[in-house]
């Protein structure tokens, strides 16, 4: 599977402000109330850091557990300076753990209790970006049915 990808609106995160004037070691400055974020999307989709990275493989980063000394890495809520969803450092997400686990328990629930597919002769809908935010076309239908 291919995924779609637009350089022209490139998903940021984490976002900040500057609550106070900051300086750079470099000797940039940043003006209290400036918004602050990073490209993201652009640097999970770089051939160095993500071989192949517009095709889905949903064992990619199993795959590099097993490499030495990464058994602990590339997690999902695992920050580190090429993977930008959660913040990074002291500034990162302190609720990451649980929406992780929350996004988990809701998936299993519809994966294991429910069936779902497209409409006849639909296909995966169109990825629709506004600023920072992704999202599929909220007008798309999909036919679920419970297993029970």
């Amino acid at each position: 599977m291919h995924l779609e990808y637009s350089a022209n609106s490139d998903p940021v995160s984490p976002q900040r402000v500057a609550m106070k004037p900051l300086e750079l070691h470099d000797g940039t400055r940043i003006p209290r109330g400036t918004r602050i974020a990073f490209p993201s999307a652009a640097i999970l989709m770089d051939e160095a850091v993500t071989p192949d990275p517009s095709v889905f493989d949903g064992f990619r980063s199993y795959r590099k557990r097993q490499l030495p000394g990464e058994k602990y890495h590339h997690m999902w809520v695992q920050t580190n300076k090429e993977n930008l969803a959660f913040g990074h450092g002291k500034q990162a997400c302190p609720g990451r753990h649980f929406a992780a686990a929350e996004i988990k328990v809701v998936l299993s629930r519809i994966v294991s209790e429910y069936d779902l597919r497209y409409w006849r002769g639909q296909v995966r809908p169109k990825t629709f970006y506004l600023d920072e935010n992704v999202f599929p076309d909220p007008t798309a239908k999909l036919h679920y049915k419970h297993r029970g």
